[in-house]
């Protein structure tokens, strides 16, 4: 071991320099306030030196000291310079976040080369050469050092939710943590990661996004028979960022954009991520598996059925925060529970349990952390495995009736029923029930 000075337990970091990367939104930008609040002269780095310059008068107006640095996490160069941009303007840098990310709402196999060029090396390659080059200053300067990488639950569980390389690289990020933490000890430098879970930050904005174009995809894809909206990590979706509608002028700002665009824009995003699920010609199924609030909650109540884990928790939570509600949970939910119980759980938003949802009939089926992922699964191929076409038209007769008088369903189901007994699947699975077997439909 050296002699050099350990670090201490103290969280006055005055006279320390920390670097946060990503640092122009969500969990980044907290970072660099919490840190400088501790004393510690903040560089903060990211893509978009306006965002940098709003962070660093953020930290200047609470009395901090801090400084913005432009970096592109997939350019060697642009790391190191920023490096030495920091050192000219705070001096060595002794603390590090490696937070700077990207998602990858992608099917692996959908990805494009230059997508996986980009995640990898703004996920990965970019933290490990930042990692080495501010090891590297600090040990020729003999100084001891702190660095915290940040990874994600996606790094030890992946449901299979099209976003396998930001598993990849994030299960990478805990891995070089372990990796650097044992390589630099020697040199008293101090190496951790933490894995959050997903939360609302601007780094997910696009998520929705991604959900619509995702779902116009399954939609027509005659290879995909059942859909189903899952999270990532023990998570579901807990709905909007209440601390981010408090710092940037509430859930209705309209930065960038007039009212009317604004809630242009909100339509189409409800029609093609709640409204997509609800009346795709496909089933349906939401696999709860922990928190669904808010928004989240109004996604999953669009699909056709739900399968929850025991412990998980649901509220509609818009009332805490003075919203009305948005994705159609107020329609879903009225028509699961009725419109006293429907307005109960608006009006006075309480944490409700898995075992009274279903009882209420909100959730289909509950399971135990042990068999969850199992069931959800089990179910999701078996309605993979049915009538596409019946599933189509079961589908049309149910949502049209809900709406819609007698008389129409009537009318619906005699079209749809004789349509479904011309079909190759009427006939196999008639020709199945004679021969005591299981039907394989082809869905013609």
């Amino acid at each position: 071991m050296t002699d050099f000075p350990l670090p201490n337990a103290s969280t006055d970091l005055t006279g320390e320099v920390a670097l946060v990367t990503g640092a122009t939104s969500g969990l980044g930008w907290r970072f660099a306030q919490v840190l400088a609040a501790a004393g510690a002269t903040v560089v903060a780095t990211g893509r978009r030196e306006e965002r940098l310059a709003e962070l660093v008068l953020d930290i200047e107006s609470r009395g901090g000291v801090a400084h913005g640095v432009p970096i592109d996490m997939s350019d060697a160069d642009s790391i190191i310079a920023a490096v030495d941009h920091a050192e000219k303007a705070a001096g060595l840098v002794t603390i590090l976040v490696n937070n700077a990310g990207v998602p990858d709402a992608q099917r692996a196999h959908k990805m494009s080369l230059e997508l996986i060029d980009s995640v990898i090396d703004i996920n990965l390659r970019g933290p490990y050469i930042l990692s080495c080059e501010i090891a590297r200053r600090l040990i020729a300067a003999e100084r001891s050092g702190r660095m915290v990488n940040i990874s994600s639950v996606a790094a030890t569980h992946y449901s299979g939710n099209g976003a396998a390389l930001y598993s990849i690289t994030k299960a990478a990020i805990s891995r070089m943590s372990e990796a650097l933490a044992v390589e630099w000890s020697r040199f008293n430098i101090n190496v951790n990661g933490i894995a959050p879970g997903l939360f609302k930050s601007e780094m997910t904005d696009g998520m929705l996004d991604g959900l619509a174009i995702a779902l116009r995809d399954v939609e027509t894809a005659a290879d995909v028979r059942c859909v189903v909206l899952t999270g990532a990590g023990g998570a579901f979706c807990a709905g909007g960022d209440v601390k981010g509608f408090a710092e940037g002028g509430g859930a209705g700002s309209t930065a960038g954009t007039s009212w009317d665009e604004g809630v242009h824009q909100q339509r189409l995003s409800h029609r093609e991520t709640a409204g997509a699920l609800f009346s795709m010609p496909k089933p349906t199924l939401a696999a709860i598996g922990g928190a669904a609030a808010g928004a989240g909650l109004s996604l999953a109540l669009a699909c056709d059925m739900r399968i929850a884990l025991d412990s998980a928790v649901m509220t509609t939570a818009f009332a805490r925060v003075g919203l009305a509600g948005d994705y159609g949970g107020t329609w879903f939910l009225t028509q699961l529970v009725g419109p006293a119980k429907a307005k109960e759980m608006y009006f006075l938003p309480e944490r409700l349990d898995m075992a009274t949802a279903r009882d209420l009939g909100i959730v289909n089926w509950t399971a135990s952390a042990d068999t969850f992922e199992t069931e959800w699964q089990a179910t999701a191929t078996r309605l993979a495995s049915g009538p596409p076409i019946a599933y189509r038209y079961m589908k049309e007769n149910i949502n049209r009736a809900v709406t819609g008088d007698l008389a129409t369903t009537l009318e619906l189901e005699a079209t749809h029923h004789r349509h479904t007994g011309t079909t190759a699947d009427h006939l196999e699975a008639s020709k199945a029930f004679v021969e005591k077997r299981e039907p394989e439909f082809e869905g013609r």
